[in-house]
C-alpha cells in the first residue's frame, strides 16, 4: 500500500505496512497517538528524499477550480498549495457526478449530496489533512472506518477488502462520497444522511449535532447564511 503525499505539485508515493498502521490505531486507543502520530511523521519524512528518485504517479492537471473552496480548504490546512487544494476538489467533484449520476443512488435524499456538502464533511472530519487516523482507527480525509471495507469492495471502491487501501486519498474520498450517497439513498433529509455517516443507522440521533454544523459549514461555503 502506499501513502500519497505532495511534492512540488506532484503525488509520490511511499510504503507502508499494515502492522505499521495498526500500531498507530492502537497507540492512539491507549492514550499514545501523539507517540504513534510523531512516528509515522519520522518514518514519512525519512523516505521523502527518497521518493524523489522514484518514478512519479502522476502530476495535477492545472484545470482552473472555485477558488473560494480552495481557500477554504487552506483555512483548514495551511499546508496544501493552490495546486493541492484543487485537487482534491476535483476528486470531490468527480466523486459527486460518479454516484449522483447512478440511478440506483437516485433516491430519497441524493440530490442534496452536492460537491459543498461533501467538502463540509471533509474538512468537519480530517481539517483536509489526508494523514488521519482517529481514535477509532476512521482513516484519512473522510474518515472511513476500517468496518466498511467489505462493502467497499462489493461496490468495487477498492480492490481488496483491504483497510489500507483507504490512505490512497483518492480512493478515500470516493469512499466517504459513496457512503453519504448509500445513507442518502435510503432517507428523506439532508440532516438524517449525515446523522448515520457520523453515527451509523443504528444511532442517527446521535450524529444530529454533526449534521447541523456540517450542512451550516456547507451554506457557509456556498455563501449563503441561511
Amino acid at each position: 500500500m502506499k501513502v500519497y503525499f505532495y511534492k512540488n505539485n506532484k503525488v509520490a508515493g511511499i510504503k507502508v505496512t499494515a502492522p505499521f498502521v495498526w500500531a498507530i490505531a492502537i497507540g492512539i486507543a491507549f492514550g499514545a497517538g501523539t507517540a504513534a502520530y510523531e512516528a509515522f511523521s519520522e518514518r514519512y519524512e525519512h523516505h521523502a528524499a527518497e521518493v524523489q528518485q522514484e518514478s512519479i504517479v502522476y502530476s495535477f492537471d492545472e484545470t482552473p477550480t472555485n477558488e473560494e473552496h480552495i481557500r477554504w480548504i487552506q483555512k483548514y490546512n495551511p499546508h496544501l498549495s493552490n495546486t493541492d487544494a484543487g485537487d482534491l476538489l476535483r476528486h470531490i467533484n468527480e466523486a459527486v457526478e460518479r454516484f449522483s449520476s447512478d440511478p440506483h443512488y437516485q433516491r430519497g435524499a441524493w440530490q442534496h449530496i452536492t460537491p459543498e456538502v461533501v467538502l463540509a464533511v471533509m474538512l468537519r472530519e480530517s481539517g483536509a489533512k489526508w494523514i488521519s487516523l482517529s481514535s477509532c482507527g476512521a482513516i484519512g480525509l473522510m474518515q472511513i472506518h476500517p468496518v466498511n471495507v467489505d462493502e467497499l469492495h462489493k461496490a468495487g471502491i477498492i480492490e481488496d477488502a483491504d483497510p489500507n487501501e483507504l490512505w490512497d486519498y483518492r480512493t478515500n474520498i470516493t469512499a466517504g462520497v459513496f457512503k453519504l450517497f448509500s445513507y442518502a439513498r435510503n432517507v428523506k433529509s439532508l440532516d438524517r444522511a449525515l446523522a448515520r455517516y457520523n453515527a451509523g443507522p443504528g444511532n442517527e440521533s446521535a450524529g444530529r449535532m454533526y449534521a447541523k454544523r456540517v450542512i451550516s459549514l456547507s451554506r457557509e461555503i456556498e455563501g449563503r447564511t441561511q
